[in-house]
């Protein structure tokens, strides 16, 4: 099984990941071990899978060998176009050990701490689709449907601030409603 050194990770850490491969045929082989980092609940867009390491090892017949293979808080890192550099997301990643990124045979979590503000200021000018993809103004916009109604289709990629003009004459507010909606969606957390 995958083996981390620590089940947590700030910025002045590093992960030693260590995995035991043994040579279970009758010939002297070799095998590439390949160590993936994965954010599965990103607010970025990020690859599926990310390599990070790889190691060749060369094994007996019957030979058993512990490949480790050490990550840095940088591993944990994607570009952020809105910051103009590379920034880490705090999250649960999973470390993944495989001979391809078709083949992941191990797999382990890490909890990895930034104090990196990746995800950008939303405002009334990002589309819908944007708008929920965070869980904080996913609630605020679920509370806005539940008083009004879902947006169609042609209204989830213009401006937020578009749908809402929409529901403003739909629903007949006054100008005093919709700065107090408005108001509502941009307060942060």
């Amino acid at each position: 099984p995958i083996h981390l050194s620590a089940s947590e990770l700030d910025a002045q850490d590093t992960l030693k990941v260590s995995v035991t491969l043994t040579n279970t045929g009758r010939r002297a082989g070799a095998e590439v071990v390949q160590l993936y980092v994965q954010d599965p609940q990103s607010t970025l867009l990020r690859p599926e899978k990310e390599l990070r390491g790889f190691k060749k090892v060369h094994l007996e017949p019957g030979e058993t060998q512990t490949v480790t293979l050490t990550l840095g808080y940088r591993d944990f890192a994607v570009y952020v176009t809105h910051l103009g550099r590379y920034a880490v997301e705090s999250g649960t990643f999973n470390v993944l050990i495989g001979t391809s990124s078709r083949d992941i045979r191990q797999r382990a979590s890490v909890q990895v701490h930034s104090t990196d503000k990746v995800r950008p200021h939303l405002t009334l000018e990002y589309p819908y689709t944007q708008w929920i993809r965070y869980p904080q103004e996913k609630a605020q916009i679920d509370a806005l449907i539940q008083a009004t109604r879902p947006p169609f289709w042609w209204e989830t990629e213009p401006p937020l601030s578009r749908w809402l003009l929409i529901l403003k004459r739909e629903f007949n507010w006054s100008d005093a409603d919709e700065a107090r909606i408005k108001a509502q969606l941009l307060e942060e957390a």
